[in-house]
């Protein structure tokens, strides 16, 4: 079996066709030429401002074969091993671009339900401070003001962001509560 009927081979068919070098069995390459078309494959596959370094790189490395004196050989390597550096980098960077956005989208349903969540406490604190603020007698406590909040946000539209229970409305609403409110301990019965 030829390598361009494998799965892989045929992978990288496509990417050498789309580079230009379409009828190109990878058999038929010398192994210069090999190494050229699997960096740049590589390159491409995974960034493609990657592939110009790749090819300043290889032709640097034909100038080192054909250079006339040792030191020139040495200088055109030194460069070409620098556009492969850069190549290398540049893959490197969208690698973690890659790795970033992923990271990111990961996250943007949880700020959705944080968003969400914000928005619900904040409104739980306005209305709170709202019934507060008419409680004219001081007799609404904590407690009374969280099943009283809980069931105004549940008639308002926030259903689908509140807790369980009225409990953990109480830590929300905390901050809007006024002294009396936070007063442990029954009420005192009037007579």
């Amino acid at each position: 079996m030829r390598y361009n009927d494998t799965p892989e081979g045929k992978r990288r068919a496509k990417i050498l066709a789309s580079l230009g070098f379409a009828d190109c069995a990878i058999e038929e390459l010398e192994a210069n030429e090999l190494l050229h078309l699997l960096a740049k494959i590589e390159a491409v596959s995974r960034c493609p401002d990657a592939a110009a370094f790749v090819d300043e790189g290889f032709k640097l490395f034909q100038a080192a074969r054909n250079a006339e004196t040792s030191e020139g050989a040495v200088s055109y390597l030194s460069m070409a091993f620098g556009q492969l550096a850069s190549a290398i980098v540049c893959m490197r960077v969208s690698d973690f671009r890659a790795i970033a956005e992923q990271q990111a989208s990961r996250m943007r349903p949880l700020a959705k339900i944080h968003e969400a969540k914000s928005a619900t406490i904040e409104r739980a604190q306005a209305v709170a401070t709202e019934l507060w603020q008419a409680d004219t007698a001081q007799e609404i406590r904590l407690g009374d003001m969280a099943d009283r909040v809980y069931r105004a946000l549940a008639a308002d539209d926030f259903a689908e962001s509140l807790p369980g229970s009225a409990e953990r409305i109480k830590e929300w609403i905390k901050p809007a509560a006024p002294e009396y409110a936070r007063k442990g301990g029954r009420r005192r019965k009037t007579p």
